[in-house]
């Protein structure tokens, strides 16, 4: 009964948003075409249009709704920035210092992070820090979407949801964009949707990296795009024991030439993996992780890093004898046992030195990422070889934007992505308020 009822709340769902798209009068032109009404997407439409409300701005969205994506954002809380916004924590920090400083002759007396909650400031959006990452006081994602929406509703932004743009060609004084009605069907159009056409003065591509499809014929320079911030899996059968288990660990990485990848402090969730020889490291520690290694890496655990090696074997040989169970007062007595050898053998030194490096330093092989499907970002996009800054304007074809997550940046945990989105919005909505 109740599978019964969610299908058919679904199914009204759908029927109720392809009413307002249909309902949503589209231009046959306008001064500047939004595609996606993400948190970059949304914050350029608005900075735009109240910076220059004579301009005519259409909103573009392939979804029912707008904003989506920030709903599911901090596990449904939202995590919507990061005090401060540091280029270290980018894939391509020496750009993202470039971006900022450029950025920073538009508005010299705040950082990028204190122009985003400033923002969201004078939306009436009340926040709370917890080291350094920021979410609505509220705790709730909706708080964050719901106070755009508003705006946006106050705005003179045009909106129309359920368009999927399919190309974008330049043409005389712009470019010529071609969309599909996806609540509109058509037998004889591609994949069955029917098809529209715009003119638009400039348009700004504030999609996903890997939804940059209306751009190949343009000849810019895409980087594949790979999922990260997500688990990572490793050779091992231990995890199939500790399933559910959390140690707080220091975690480090090596290429298999040695060289250090990755160095944080952070609480370590194991999982199970669909293959017995395989396990899962998860947490906001692991997905940072999955940033910067690849297969055939190694990854090693310090689960006792405010320990010496002299002091785990202490704790380990206390009252003149070795157990394991000794540490279970230091470590969740799973991992602990999981991880050390139970009983002294002949050679007692060398089971003591063994049981100590599977504390200090647990070592396992990454054989890739896991649950990419759930990934919190999407690697990969536009070069940032392309972009004028600090507007983002594409240098060989004037007019055209790219913001957010359809660029190659990508940030860690914490606020940085959408930090970086939000940021982007503003600094393209004031450039392109500045157009004529």
């Amino acid at each position: 009964m109740a599978k019964g009822s969610a299908k058919k709340q679904r199914k009204f769902a759908q029927v109720q948003a392809r009413k307002l798209a249909a309902s949503q009068a589209v231009p046959s032109s306008c001064d500047v075409l939004l595609v996606g009404a993400g948190a970059s997407g949304l914050l350029c439409a608005l900075e735009a249009s109240s910076l220059a409300a004579e301009k005519s701005i259409l909103l573009m969205e392939a979804k029912p709704i707008l904003g989506a994506p920030i709903l599911a954002t901090g596990n449904g809380r939202c995590n919507f920035c990061h005090e401060p916004l540091e280029s270290s924590a980018y894939n391509h920090p020496s750009w993202m210092e470039e971006f900022f400083s450029a950025a920073a002759r538009l508005w010299p007396k705040s950082t990028p992070s204190e122009l985003v909650q400033d923002y969201f400031g004078k939306l009436g959006l009340l926040s709370t820090s917890h080291e350094g990452r920021l979410y609505p006081r509220s705790l709730v994602a909706a708080s964050v979407r719901d106070l755009l929406l508003a705006q946006l509703e106050a705005s003179t932004v045009k909106v129309a949801t359920l368009r999927d743009v399919v190309a974008v060609e330049p043409c005389e004084q712009g470019f010529c964009v071609r969309y599909q009605e996806r609540f509109r069907e058509d037998p004889l159009a591609p994949e069955g949707w029917a098809r529209r056409s715009l003119h638009a003065r400039r348009v700004v591509l504030a999609t996903g990296g890997d939804t940059l499809s209306a751009i190949e014929g343009l000849d810019l320079p895409l980087v594949p795009c790979e999922p990260v911030l997500c688990p990572v899996e490793i050779e091992t059968e231990l995890c199939q024991r500790l399933d559910g288990h959390r140690a707080k660990a220091r975690v480090r990485a090596y290429s298999p030439c040695s060289e250090p990848l990755f160095d944080e402090y952070g609480e370590v969730l194991f999982r199970s993996s669909d293959s017995s020889q395989k396990g899962v490291l998860s947490g906001i520690v692991a997905y940072n992780l999955s940033r910067l290694v690849t297969p055939g890496d190694s990854v090693v655990l310090d689960l006792l890093p405010e320990c010496t090696h002299e002091q785990v074997a202490a704790l380990l040989m206390r009252g003149g004898s070795y157990n394991p169970r000794h540490l279970d007062g230091a470590l969740d007595p799973a991992v602990a046992h999981a991880l050390l050898p139970q009983a002294i053998d002949d050679d007692g030194a060398a089971t003591l030195f063994s049981a100590v490096e599977a504390v200090k330093s647990a070592t396992f092989c990454v054989s890739g990422k896991a649950f990419v499907q759930s990934a919190q970002v999407s690697r990969g996009g536009l070069s940032l070889d392309a972009l004028t800054l600090p507007s983002l304007e594409v240098s060989a074809y004037p007019g055209l934007y790219v913001l957010g997550e359809a660029l190659d940046i990508d940030g860690a945990c914490g606020g940085y992505n959408l930090g970086f989105a939000w940021f982007s919005g503003l600094v393209c909505g004031h450039a392109l308020a500045q157009k004529d």
